[in-house]
């Protein structure tokens, strides 16, 4: 999906709680395209939301549904995941400590 989103004329924030993933050598292809990459490691994505400039998209793609949820939750204010979540009978995941 990257190497996709790479090839499109936008601004392409990557950002991942495991920094080996935004390593140089795994990120050159995406050079390649007309993005304008950013690589941002970071512990809790979730925060990153909030870095977003206004009219950004997003899409969420981790190797952690608990990790997808904070992220969705964070976009669209806390309420809504919360009270879908809820709504199913679902239980919330506790949320991760900082570091």
């Amino acid at each position: 999906m990257g190497l996709a989103l790479a090839m499109l004329p936008l601004e392409l924030w990557l950002v991942d709680s495991r920094a080996a993933m935004l390593a140089p050598e795994r990120l050159e292809a995406l050079g390649q395209g007309q993005a304008r990459v950013k690589a941002f490691p970071s512990p809790l994505l979730e925060q990153t939301v909030h870095d977003l400039p206004a009219g950004a998209h997003l899409v969420v793609m981790t190797h952690d549904h608990a990790e997808d949820l904070f992220i969705l939750e964070a976009a669209l204010g806390g309420t809504w995941v919360s009270l879908s979540a809820k709504a199913k009978g679902a239980a919330l995941p506790p949320r991760p400590s900082p570091a």
